[in-house]
C-alpha cells in the first residue's frame, strides 16, 4: 500500500492533525475549519426556518475565507429572499450569475418568485452580466472532461472491458494537462473556472477516476494544500481524498440516505413514482463504535457530525429550494429477489 506523506502526517492513514502546512500558504483570512463549522450552523439554522440567525452564520463564516463557495452564497441569497430582503438577495445573484451560475436554476426556484418581482429583481432574468472567470481555462477544463467521459459512456457499466487501453491512455493525458494547468494558473477553484450549476465541478472528475485501482497520480496532498487555502470546499475535499485513496474514513458512503426498491421485473428507474413499488428509504443503522470511528475521524478533519449530516439530509429530501452539497449522501438500491430486499432493509432507520 502506498503512503503519502505531507509534513510528517501519513495521508492514507489519516492519523493527527490534518492541517499542518506553513501559514505563508494560506490565504490572507483563511481558517476553513472556522468557515466549515459557521457554515454548518446556518445549514441547520435553514433546516429550523431560521434564515435570520442562517444569515448571521454565513456573515461569520466569510470572516474566515477570501472567498466563500458558490453553495453557501446561494443558500444565504435564498435566506435572503425568504426574509424579504431583496437588496441583499440581488448582489449575491448577480455575483453568481457571473460566475456563470445558469439563471434558470434562479428562475426556476419558487423562493426566488417575489424577488423576480420586485423592484430589486424584475430584471434579472434578462440582464446583460459580464462573466468573471477565466473563460478560456473553463473550455479547457470542459475539454478535459468530456475526454474523459468519451468512452466511458459508451458502456457505462463495464467500459473498461471495451475500452481499457484507450481509457488508460487518456486519463494519462488528462492527468498530465490539469497538471500542467494547476503550475501555471493555480487550483481550478469556482472564482477560477466557473460553475454552471452548483454541483461538482468537471475537473472533479479526473481527480475520482485516478482511484487507487488505475491511479496514475494521487492528488491528496495537492488537496489538502488546495484546502489550507481557502480554495475547495471541506466536503469535496473530504471526497476526492477518500476517492485518491480507496478508503473512506469519514463513512461518506455509509452514513447516507438508501432508497430500496422491490422490483422483480427490473423496470424502475430513478425519479420514476414509488407508488408502484415496495419501497423503503431511511439510513443504515450503524453500530455504535463505527459511528464514533467515523464521527471522531470527521471532527478530526472539521467535517460536520453524523447526526447534523443527516439532518439536513432529511431536510433537503423534502425541501428543494436550498442546496446542500453531498457526496454519498443519497443513493438507491433496486433488488429483483423478496428475500435480498428484505434483508437490505431490516436494520434501516426510517425517517
Amino acid at each position: 500500500m502506498k503512503n503519502i506523506l505531507l509534513t510528517g502526517i501519513m495521508i492514507l492513514g489519516f492519523p493527527g492533525n490534518y492541517f499542518t502546512l506553513s501559514a505563508q500558504e494560506n490565504q490572507k483570512n483563511c481558517d476553513i475549519r472556522q468557515y466549515a463549522y459557521y457554515t454548518n450552523l446556518a445549514e441547520l439554522s435553514i433546516t429550523d426556518s431560521a434564515y435570520q440567525k442562517a444569515i448571521a452564520y454565513y456573515d461569520s463564516a466569510s470572516q474566515f475565507i477570501d472567498s466563500p463557495f458558490a453553495k453557501d452564497r446561494y443558500n444565504k441569497s435564498v435566506c435572503y429572499a425568504l426574509s424579504g430582503n431583496y437588496e441583499e438577495c440581488r448582489p449575491v445573484l448577480l455575483y453568481l450569475a457571473g460566475k456563470g451560475l445558469d439563471r434558470q436554476i434562479i428562475i426556476d426556484n419558487p423562493a426566488f418568485k417575489e424577488f423576480l418581482a420586485s423592484e430589486a429583481g424584475k430584471d434579472f432574468p434578462e440582464l446583460k452580466i459580464d462573466l468573471t472567470y477565466n473563460i478560456r481555462l473553463r473550455a479547457i477544463y470542459d475539454s478535459i472532461h468530456e475526454a474523459d467521459q468519451y468512452f466511458r459512456r459508451k458502456h457505462p457499466k463495464n467500459y473498461h472491458d471495451y475500452y481499457h487501453d484507450t481509457i488508460t491512455k487518456i486519463d494519462a493525458s488528462n492527468v498530465k494537462l490539469m497538471n500542467e494547468l494547476i503550475v501555471q494558473y493555480g487550483w481550478p477553484t469556482e472564482d477560477l473556472i466557473g460553475i454552471s450549476d452548483l454541483g461538482f465541478l468537471k475537473y472533479e472528475i479526473i481527480v475520482i477516476h485516478q482511484s487507487h485501482t488505475f491511479q496514475i497520480y494521487n492528488y491528496s496532498v495537492d488537496i489538502l494544500k488546495a484546502l489550507e487555502k481557502g480554495l475547495i470546499d471541506m466536503t469535496t475535499a473530504a471526497y476526492l481524498i477518500s476517492r485518491s485513496n480507496s478508503r473512506d474514513d469519514f463513512g461518506l458512503m455509509e452514513i447516507g440516505y438508501v432508497l430500496h426498491v422491490f422490483d422483480p421485473e427490473g423496470t424502475y428507474k430513478m425519479g420514476e413514482d414509488l407508488n408502484k413499488y415496495q419501497h423503503k428509504a431511511g439510513f443504515v443503522q450503524l453500530p455504535d463504535e463505527t459511528s464514533l470511528k467515523y464521527d471522531l475521524k470527521r471532527k478530526e478533519f472539521g467535517l460536520e457530525s453524523i447526526e447534523n449530516f443527516r439532518q439536513k439530509i432529511i431536510f433537503s429530501d423534502k425541501d428543494k429550494r436550498f442546496y446542500f452539497k453531498y457526496y454519498g449522501g443519497k443513493s438507491g438500491v433496486t433488488w429483483s429477489g423478496y428475500e435480498d430486499y428484505e434483508y437490505a432493509v431490516k436494520n434501516m432507520v426510517e425517517f
